[in-house]
């Protein structure tokens, strides 16, 4: 009831409009059956009147149905109510022109029935319409079916979450359907209207040959991309170290250009056709190596003791444990050079979890190595050997040979 009244109080002036505007034209004397002008703006009152509580009852069940949809139903029926209420809203548009039309002594379907023009135009319109309800429809449903794969389930638990590469790959279906959808409806609603479509066809080709030349590198962005994709090199959340020195995390990807995220926060836009070398970091696993440098009069088997603690310190960690997918794999004395002995380790953990491990690792080790009296760490700082004094020679300062640096070393399997 209340909504009833509501609806109503936004019609109580439309009577007065009409009646006001017939009262007008009948004081200036343009209609010349003045009853049937009070009668036919009567009808018109009530009709538009009528088509306005109808259209709004409609609004209302549908959203009240649309909010219980949502709730207990898929995301399909959501989609299909909303084409629904549109169509409906469509149907009472086309009755109430038709109906005023009757009123006023002209009747659109007679129209369209007896004369040829009306027979043709009417047959457009219909074809047209067709047309657009297919196109809709079709998108409604592969629109709705994208965004249903790349929703993260909610309700379900240990349900497969959507992949990156599914998420890479959606959007740039989605926009390329909606594209398509859009070119094949507009050609086809020309064809109804009459228009001649096969020069337009060809004029196209032409300037898209001449856009294929006269732009090689927006060609080759396109396919280089295009390639990139499809073999999954790549995908949304990865972080990457492209050949032209730019790295970080993939934030989107377009037809012909990636857009990164660098650990600074600044975005990068880089065009498919300069990447000719990329280095994915958040694929499967990824290793945290360690290589740490003890002096030659440490002990060496309390060195690797004291290693494979702070591994299981690590192992036992509440929060570092799930990044890890493997035992401490301790290789041993690697290389030895004139700082000291060289032992080597490593964790297999989650892609982008092994920053996190490693922090932890050499934290944990520096404490456990402070409180051994027998393991020390080596210290690579520059050295002076000072030679004796001969007879007849001057005292000389003799370097030793550059120590090298120590590089992280490649992953063991």
């Amino acid at each position: 009831m209340q909504e009833s009244l509501r609806i109503f109080s936004g019609l109580w002036y439309w009577p007065i409009v009409l009646m006001v505007l017939v009262s007008a034209i009948n004081l200036i004397g343009i209609g010349e059956d003045n009853q049937k002008a009070l009668r036919c703006a009567l009808f018109t009152t009530v009709l538009l009147i009528g088509t306005v509580f109808l259209s709004t009852v409609l609004q209302h069940l549908f959203r009240s149905r649309k909010a219980e949809t949502i709730k207990h139903s898929s995301a399909y029926k959501e989609r299909f109510l909303s084409l629904l209420h549109a169509l409906l809203r469509i149907v009472i548009a086309i009755a109430f022109i038709d109906i005023l039309g009757r009123i006023w002594g002209v009747s659109l379907l007679d129209f369209a029935q007896s004369s040829t023009v009306g027979r043709a135009i009417s047959n457009a319109l219909s074809s047209i319409g067709l047309i657009f309800l297919v196109t809709w429809l079709l998108w409604v449903v592969l629109d709705t079916a994208i965004q249903e794969a790349l929703k993260p389930p909610v309700s379900k638990r240990g349900a497969r979450q959507p992949s990156t590469r599914v998420k890479t790959i959606l959007p740039l279906l989605r926009n390329a359907i909606k594209i398509i959808l859009v070119v094949i409806c507009a050609i086809t609603t020309m064809a109804n209207l009459g228009i001649n479509v096969a020069p337009l066809l060809a004029g196209a080709g032409v300037v898209g040959l001449a856009i294929g030349f006269g732009s090689q590198q927006l060609v080759q962005d396109v396919i280089t991309g295009l390639f990139i994709i499809i073999e999954d090199t790549l995908s949304i959340g990865d972080w990457v170290v492209l050949d032209s020195g730019h790295a970080g995390t993939v934030e989107g990807l377009t037809i012909r250009t990636l857009r990164l995220r660098d650990g600074k926060g600044f975005v990068h836009s880089v065009p498919f056709g300069q990447i000719k070398a990329v280095t994915n970091q958040s694929r499967q696993f990824a290793f945290a190596f360690f290589s740490v440098q003890f002096t030659y009069d440490t002990d060496v088997e309390k060195a690797i003791e004291l290693i494979r603690e702070t591994g299981d310190s690590i192992r036992e960690d509440p929060f570092l444990k799930y990044n890890l997918q493997g035992p401490l794999d301790v290789f041993g004395v690697d290389k030895m050079d004139l700082n000291g002995v060289v032992l080597t380790a490593q964790f297999r953990t989650v892609s982008g979890g092994q920053y996190a491990v490693s922090r932890a690792f050499n934290q944990r080790l520096k404490k456990l190595v402070d409180n051994s009296p027998s393991v020390h760490f080596a210290q690579t700082y520059p050295q002076q050997v000072l030679l004796p004094q001969r007879q007849g020679e001057l005292v000389q300062e003799t370097p030793p040979e550059s120590s090298p640096v120590v590089l992280p070393q490649p992953s063991r399997t």
